[in-house]
């Protein structure tokens, strides 16, 4: 029996396991050439860290909780029970998925890196 390749298994990890593993991956090289910008190290880019983070909180969350207040799943490969086109899913087609980018951009100015 052959093994599948790597690319069929992808779908199988989660979002949130796959932001982590880049976020991580990104710090060990940063770790390994450090570098800053300049703009960064400024107080505003830490502010706006938290004030992006707070958005991207707020934004997750509503969808979780959309999912939650009409009895559906939140897992991916799990039928659904009913489509939900109100709340943040009028913006978008996921917000979830657009909270995980947005919390990595703002774990970044926070931590003053690209």
């Amino acid at each position: 029996m052959s093994r599948p390749p790597i690319a069929a298994l992808l779908p199988l990890v989660p979002p949130p396991v796959v932001d982590a593993t880049c976020f991580g991956l990104g710090l060990l090289l940063n770790w390994m050439m450090p570098w800053s910008p300049g703009w960064m190290r400024d107080g505003w880019a830490h502010r706006a860290g938290w004030i992006v983070g707070l958005a991207a909180m707020t934004l997750g969350l509503s969808g979780v909780m959309l999912f939650l207040l009409r009895r559906t799943t939140v897992i991916r490969h799990s039928q659904p029970t009913r489509l939900i086109t109100d709340g943040p899913f009028v913006l978008s087609r996921n917000p979830m998925y657009v909270a995980l980018t947005t919390a990595y951009v703002a774990l970044a100015a926070l931590l003053a890196r690209l």
